[in-house]
């Protein structure tokens, strides 16, 4: 839920500021990416060692 609250906002800052725009996204997507990455990976580990 807060990461699609903060992705609200960050679209809404992509209408207001058109120009700068395409490269942050870009940056943030890949840290978006990494963080989801890492925690389904984190919580793959852990059932398999519940198993």
């Amino acid at each position: 839920m807060l990461e699609l609250e903060w992705v609200n906002v960050y679209y809404r800052r992509f209408d207001s500021y058109r120009v700068s725009i395409p490269i942050m996204f870009q940056e943030q997507f890949i840290i978006i990416t990494v963080m989801y990455a890492y925690n389904f990976s984190r919580v793959v580990y852990y059932r398999m060692i519940d198993d």
